[in-house]
């Protein structure tokens, strides 16, 4: 209790020395978190000295008292009330104006003013004059940057999990750096809301989820509505990600279109087996599709994020598992073939040492109680195969 009462003194003293910018840039979230940014580092470096407690909880208090400060019901109260009072001002503004057009109007009617309606028409017109230039329509390859590559439109408006998922999925696929998503809703529930979209994303989009590599986020909490500001990181530079997206498209354009799900699936098994070797020492993240399918090693992680990509681009039902194998951490897939579903393990189908001229196929479109003999996962966070190994007609 002591600390957390030091902690708030400490930021309302430094807050003090802000409260006003911060006002002037209430609706520029970026701009206050740069302003806030050196008033969390002042308390921390201060407590971090005076307090013998983890730095870890110092942040958190530091966190969560600034966030308690920063909105308060009277600065809510506050700004309701300024922006009422701007609306009323507007208003009557508009009023003053309106009456006084009328009142021109009703004068200029009574002196029998008529206007040469052909003269203002011709008194507007654009003249034909070489001097001006005219707007020119520049093309997009001209911008000075290419346009960053679209999966998922950015919602108009997030007002749940879902929506504030897949405006994560908007700008993770871009490789945003920085960017701000305005949540509209009940600001109580914006926790909830995050905590649900980060899970909606690693359900939805593994791949997405794992090339980012943490990052910093801040929430301001303006009583109607929450700007989320994020700063990310990510295992792969844009350009390996468009890299990626591009060699993904090439192998799967190589697929006859008149295969079945089973051969597509068999075919993208062997593609990964014959050009990697499981290396967890790699040039690249060894996690990543980058490394697999580039610098042709990697780990579990990246073989069962390319086998998902590869089967996702070739129209076959995929899912992305986390789970154990050999007691410890293990990633692989799930495919949907025939209503039914199937474990399909690129990485345990790979021999070691590396052959490249072998592919194994014991893990290729097994049940789950095959699988289960040497396999851990949760089982209620994915769909229950076939009760038997697949068998091609």
């Amino acid at each position: 209790m002591r600390l957390r009462k030091a902690i708030r003194q400490m930021l309302k003293q430094e807050l003090r020395t802000v409260r006003n910018e911060l006002s002037r840039w209430e609706h520029h979230p970026g701009q206050q978190f740069e302003l806030l940014k050196p008033v969390f580092n002042t308390v921390s470096f201060t407590a971090k000295r005076k307090f013998s407690v983890s730095p870890k909880r110092i942040d958190d208090l530091i966190d969560r008292e600034l966030n308690r400060l920063i909105k308060s019901p009277w600065s809510r109260f506050t700004s309701f009330f300024e922006l009422t009072l701007l609306n009323v001002v507007a208003f009557i503004f508009v009023l003053a104006s309106t009456l006084q057009g009328i009142m021109v109007f009703i004068t200029y009617q009574e002196t029998s003013f008529k206007v040469d309606l052909a003269a203002i028409s011709e008194w507007f017109e654009t003249p034909e004059d070489t001097s001006v230039s005219s707007p020119i329509a520049i093309p997009k390859s001209a911008v000075g940057m290419t346009p960053k590559p679209v999966r998922y439109m950015l919602p108009k408006q997030v007002t749940s999990s879902k929506e504030m998922g897949q405006a994560l999925a908007y700008h993770i696929h871009r490789q945003d750096s920085r960017f701000v998503i305005r949540y509209v809703g009940d600001a109580s529930q914006f926790n909830q809301v995050t905590d649900e979209a980060w899970k909606w994303l690693d359900r939805n989009e593994p791949y997405l989820m794992r090339i980012y590599d943490g990052g910093d986020g801040q929430y301001m909490d303006y009583g109607y509505y929450v700007d989320y500001e994020l700063t990310m990181k990510y295992e792969i530079t844009e350009d390996q990600g468009q890299r990626v997206q591009k060699k993904v498209k090439q192998i799967v354009q190589k697929i006859p279109k008149n295969w079945s799900d089973h051969k597509k699936v068999r075919y993208i098994n062997d593609y990964i087996v014959r050009h990697t070797a499981y290396k967890l020492k790699s040039e690249e993240s060894p996690y990543t599709p980058y490394s697999i399918l580039f610098n042709r090693e990697g780990v579990c992680e990246g073989y069962a994020l390319t086998a998902y990509l590869l089967l996702q681009a070739a129209d076959v039902q995929v899912r992305y598992i986390s789970g154990k194998a050999d007691g410890g951490g293990h990633a692989w897939n799930m495919v949907k073939l025939k209503n039914n579903w199937y474990h399909l393990d690129t990485t345990w189908n790979d021999p070691i040492p590396n052959r490249p001229d072998e592919v194994q196929e014991d893990y290729l479109l097994v049940s789950d109680q095959t699988l289960s003999k040497d396999h851990v996962w949760n089982k209620e966070n994915y769909p229950q195969t076939a009760k038997v190994d697949y068998e091609e007609l």
